[in-house]
């Protein structure tokens, strides 16, 4: 939640005090107990409640009757509280300089309740405009807007701190400790956060800048792409699965969302070499990459909610390693290199070899013939084709239409000196041309001057021509033909990149992927594993040569040459992307959107199973926007405003009920901000009150106890209606002299930047009625401010008696000197001097 500081430093920054009236608050002056009755932040540990005061930091554990507290005379560089937060029994306490406005003091820590601090040597929190506004905390991890200084992350509960940038370029123009986020960069200067981790091993971090919201999104591990390496694509018409290095990773297209499988969470190994996919039944071919070794297929009927490991010899060992798995019908085949053609007929349960020339028992010579790479279904009208691609050509399945298996032929491609026959890929489509037959070829003997190519056949197999040769040859690793948005489209994955034709091999162009969302695009000749083929939709799986370059993942194509690029972040500190809510400048906010720019403060509120998210924003700059309060219901997506011309400082929740701490009072809402009632703060048993214009910057609910700090004292209750105030005040020593009896606060007063009070202090020698009249520098009656109250003696009037700057016409008074009279019927004829500034 948000905190207020003395933010003068800010109006040099951003704007005029008009402007930014809001940034700037007196604090007064120490004295014993409580140092200050400015109090801007609440927080409870479960026995101290703590404070953030205007001079010092105040602890409590008997509900406010007595407490401890802090300043730079005895634990801090700086009296001045910014932000606290607990991390588990960790207390954290953002300092600053009372004396020079923005001005941070430091960072420190105690976990044994103050007993000792440890200070934090970092210059992000000690340096002009580099102080902590706010402290979000979840588990060991904590945030910190620093404004100038941008954001800040802790991975350790506070011990060490590192900077975080939404974009390259503030990374950029932030280049060491030293260094401001500059004007023109408000979208990295800050001002609030929140953590909201209600969203399924996501968390989301809300950061206020100068510049709208940011949102951070850190994405689990099981909820994203599994790698930036995708060795094979499985998808059944709606649904997309994708094989990694590091397990797999299941994609629904309507809701954008991955779910990933690895050793963590039951798969039985994170290498997949190969994946297909039937409705429920996902079979992925699983290998070793230290011992080059197959391992089997992981098998699941339930769409991955469960895994088994299934190890017939044929897909288990060196030179067995599963290269494509294609489903025939209910029929599963795997291509296991030199391990053969393996079928299952059980859903994957079990598996036998499948011979090429159709014999049943094994061949007495290991020959190219039985070492299978490849496979491509052809369903025809009153027939169909597995074609396999090995070591010596392609090997074709006839079956009849009650699926028979009719005949087999063997088109053998001829190693040569330019052109190979080992057949890694196989792709055939029926056009209205004729049938096309498509492959990816490697040499399969090392011959002096063989090279990869890709080849094309109309006949059936008898004869092919030669596609992308060079030079250099392309190496193409896989290939798909089929009809996407009315064309015959060819796409062809390769180290090289990928390859479109749209005129069956006449023309072929280098597919550039660029994210239509974020622009930013891939490298052209970015090395690329695999593509599949669905009527609406291609995509890609790819990977760099070493690991350091394993920066792509998936491309899919939404729409003709429209790519959404899924790139994983695999460092689990890192975020996974941003999201951003504001206004351009010079745009006026609409209906929907973030109502201003600058953002104080953000909050979470759970209702049910929803999260909230609420904003205190204010103008800034030239962007325009109001004061009040923008939620969101939606990730950010749209905004509602309400609370209109209202300075908010801080917010809290009971349940449904929302409460707002603001420069104009107190505020709750029931109806998520349809109507909104202010809460006045009255003691019954002592009969003080705070004023209504008084600012609050925190509100705390504590058990069943709210408690409010603002700028004129602490208040807490159990109903909202009766309330216990407790201020600080200067004794005034019983033995003290006429001239002493006396005084007013705060002293300088101005009634036009805050909206607060200044109050009368005052002891009587006798008991009697008190009139206390204010004089103008010409000894003019401004107000009789009271007039005959009665009052007894020797009791410390404190805040019972004030005086709101105005004349007895209503009007602000000018700034200047005054004077104030203080008669009582007991005889004390009290004098006093004071200054209004603007």
């Amino acid at each position: 939640m948000k905190k207020t500081f003395v933010l003068t430093t800010l109006l040099l920054i951003l704007a005029s005090v008009q402007a930014f009236g809001w940034m700037s608050f007196r604090l007064e002056d120490p004295i014993e107990g409580l140092l200050s009755n400015s109090v801007t932040q609440i927080i409870y540990d479960g026995e101290y409640i703590w404070l953030a005061t205007g001079d010092g930091l105040a602890g409590s554990n008997d509900g406010g009757v007595s407490w401890i507290t802090f300043n730079k005379d005895n634990a801090f560089a700086g009296s001045g509280i910014s932000a606290l937060a607990l991390a588990g029994n960790r207390l954290m306490v953002a300092t600053a300089d009372i004396e020079i406005n923005g001005m941070g003091s430091g960072f420190y820590y105690t976990d044994d309740n103050g007993q000792t601090f440890n200070a934090v040597d970092n210059p992000m929190f000690s340096n002009l405009g580099k102080l902590s506004y706010d402290l979000s905390v979840l588990d060991s991890v904590a945030y910190s807007t620093n404004f100038n200084g941008g954001l800040l992350r802790s991975l350790d509960g506070g011990l060490s701190w590192h900077n975080i940038f939404i974009d390259a370029v503030l990374d950029s123009v932030f280049e060491d400790d030293s260094t401001f986020i500059e004007t023109g960069y408000e979208r990295g200067r800050y001002f609030s956060s929140v953590i909201d981790p209600y969203h399924d091993d996501t968390t989301i971090v809300w950061a206020g800048s100068a510049e709208g919201v940011q949102r951070l999104y850190y994405i689990g591990k099981h909820k994203k792409l599994a790698s930036t390496r995708v060795n094979d694509i499985g998808n059944d018409g709606h649904d997309w699965w994708y094989g990694t290095d590091r397990g797999v990773s299941f994609f629904n297209d309507t809701i954008q969302i991955f779910y990933t499988y690895d050793t963590d969470n039951g798969f039985p190994s994170n290498y997949v070499s190969a994946i297909a996919v039937k409705g429920d039944l996902v079979i992925a071919g699983l290998y070793d990459t230290l011992t080059s070794s197959s391992l089997g297929f992981a098998v699941s009927n339930n769409a991955g909610a469960s895994w088994t490991l299934e190890e017939p010899a044929g897909a288990v060992g060196a030179n067995h390693k599963i290269e494509d798995i294609k489903f025939h019908g209910d029929i599963a085949y795997a291509a296991c290199d030199q391990g053969g053609l393996l079928r299952s007929t059980d859903q994957g349960q079990s598996w036998s070899v499948y011979y090429p020339n159709n014999i049943v028992s094994p061949p007495i010579v290991d020959l190219p013939i039985y070492h299978i790479h490849a496979i491509d279904i052809a369903e025809r009208e009153d027939f169909s084709r597995m074609a396999v691609g090995t070591d010596s050509g392609v090997v074709a399945f006839y079956y009849s239409e009650a699926g028979d298996l009719d005949s087999t032929a063997h088109l053998r491609m001829f190693d040569n000196a330019t052109y190979g026959q080992k057949v890694v890929s196989l792709s055939t489509f029926k056009t209205t041309f004729g049938e096309e037959y498509w492959a990816c070829v490697r040499p399969y003997k090392t011959t002096v001057g063989a090279q990869p190519a890709v080849l094309r056949s109309i006949d059936h197999g008898l004869t092919w021509d030669h596609h992308l040769t060079g030079p250099p040859a392309l190496v193409s690793n896989q290939i798909e033909i089929g009809e996407m948005y009315g064309d015959t489209v060819i796409w062809v994955a390769s180290d090289q990149g990928i390859r479109i034709s749209t005129n069956l091999g006449i023309r072929w162009d280098v597919a550039t992927a660029i994210d239509i969302l974020t622009g930013q695009g891939i490298n052209a000749d970015a090395k690329q594993l695999c593509v599949y083929m669905s009527e609406t939709e291609s995509h890609f799986g790819s990977a760099e040569n070493g690991v350091a370059q394993h920066y792509l993942g998936i491309i899919v194509d939404a729409a003709r040459f429209n790519y959404r690029i899924q790139r994983p972040n695999l460092d689990p500190d890192e975020f996974d992307f941003v999201g951003r809510s504001y206004t351009a400048t010079g745009v006026v906010p609409g209906d929907s959107a973030l109502a201003g720019n600058f953002v104080v403060a953000m909050a979470l509120q759970r209702t049910g199973d929803s999260s909230l998210i609420w904003a205190a924003v204010r103008p800034a700059l030239e962007s325009g926007g109001r004061n009040g309060i923008s939620f969101t219901s939606d990730r950010g997506l749209s905004w509602k405003f309400t609370l209109n011309d209202t300075q908010v400082w801080n917010f809290e929740f009971n349940g449904d009920t929302a409460f707002a701490a603001a420069s104009q009072g107190l505020y709750m809402t029931t109806d998520f901000g349809e109507n909104w009632e202010q809460i006045s703060i009255n003691d019954p048993v002592t009969g003080r009150s705070i004023s209504d214009s008084v600012e609050v910057y925190a509100i705390t609910l504590i058990g069943n106890e709210y408690w409010v700090g603002t700028d004129d004292g602490i208040a807490k209750s159990t109903n909202l209606v009766d309330w216990t105030i407790i201020r600080t005040f200067v004794e005034i020593p019983v033995d003290a002299g006429e001239d002493e009896r006396s005084f007013v606060t705060p002293n300088p007063f101005s009634p036009y930047l805050a909206s607060q009070e200044m109050k009368f202090h005052y002891l009587l020698k006798q008991p009697g009625d008190v009139t206390i009249t204010i004089y103008d520098f010409a000894n003019n009656v401004v107000r009789k401010v009271l007039d005959g109250e009665p009052r007894q003696a020797n009791l410390q009037y404190d805040d019972l008696d004030t005086w709101d700057g105005k004349n007895s016409q209503g009007d602000e008074v000018a700034a200047g000197v005054y004077f104030y009279l203080l008669e009582s019927t007991g005889g004390d004829k009290l004098w006093g001097k004071f200054m209004v500034i603007p």
